[in-house]
């Protein structure tokens, strides 16, 4: 009785978890129509991505039907979209850091990042207003309350974040990983960020576990600052192409994003495995 009674303590952890995310996904969205402010755009896609982590977790491990997982399908038009507006978002923000940083001035690629973000903010703003209305029309307290199982949450959680750090230290380890062995990776360990966060109770919300928890989301920051420059290297390249500019009056600054593309890299090499192990740990009992 104590034990089904911790259980649904959890789960009823889990279930507020997602709907903070999801108060927030529609707070941000509206802001993000409204004003495509940088932080709200951001802040709706990652409330997004939780929410499909989560629910994938929920799904396969049998607590969530799969038919009350369809639910998201009605948000990715926005999210596409999104993605693409935040991609130029950073880059363009990016072009102004190095210029400080090299004490140089880009004012062609800012305007040509500038032009391109206000034709894909008007394909954002078209897919919000649909977005929008799916996010009303939903009763999502009744998609939460289908969240329900016998078994323990936390157990069945220790599995997906082991499976998911055993994938991506297999990918990391094969001697031909690239840049889209890099994305899978990056992809996996936000799943199992999130699904360890949202799992965060009792004898889980204690300083060490907190710790970990700062720790894969430094091995995240890694390969979102990766990421953002090799966005940034594919944005130049398609600037080069359609303004005509030389690449090499570009070269400084793409030798500094290619050398700080690196450094990111392996300073979450460096990391990783140290993580691995004591999420490995986890999963097999010994924490």
């Amino acid at each position: 009785m104590i034990q089904r009674a911790n259980n649904i303590e959890k789960i009823n952890c889990v279930k507020n978890y997602l709907s903070n995310e999801i108060q927030s996904l529609e707070i941000n969205l509206k802001s993000a129509f409204a004003t495509l402010d940088e932080t709200a755009v951001h802040d709706f896609r990652v409330s997004l991505k939780k929410l499909r982590a989560g629910f994938v977790f929920l799904r396969k491990s049998g607590f969530l039907p799969k038919v009350k997982t369809r639910v998201l399908s009605g948000l990715k038009p926005s999210f596409r979209s999104g993605g693409e507006l935040r991609d130029l978002q950073v880059v363009h923000q990016l072009v102004k850091t190095y210029e400080q940083l090299l004490d140089e001035h880009f004012i062609n690629f800012r305007a040509f990042l500038t032009k391109e973000m206000l034709l894909v903010a008007e394909d954002f703003k078209f897919e919000s207003r649909g977005v929008l209305m799916h996010m009303e029309n939903t009763d999502w307290e009744e998609v939460l309350n289908s969240i329900n199982r016998n078994s323990d949450i936390r157990v069945e959680a220790k599995v997906f974040i082991a499976k998911t750090f055993s994938r991506a230290e297999k990918i990391l380890s094969r001697s031909d990983s690239d840049i889209h062995s890099y994305h899978k990776i990056r992809k996996l360990l936000k799943k199992a960020r999130f699904i360890f966060e949202m799992n965060m109770t009792g004898d889980w919300d204690s300083t060490e576990y907190h710790i970990h928890l700062n720790k894969l989301k430094k091995l995240e920051s890694f390969l979102g600052a990766w990421h953002d420059r090799i966005s940034f290297l594919n944005r130049m390249n398609m600037f080069s192409g359609q303004s005509g500019e030389k690449s090499e009056d570009y070269s400084l600054l793409r030798s500094q994003v290619d050398k700080d593309k690196i450094e990111y890299l392996l300073s979450f090499d460096a990391l990783f495995m140290n993580e691995f192990h004591w999420f490995y740990q986890l999963a097999h009992g010994v924490k």
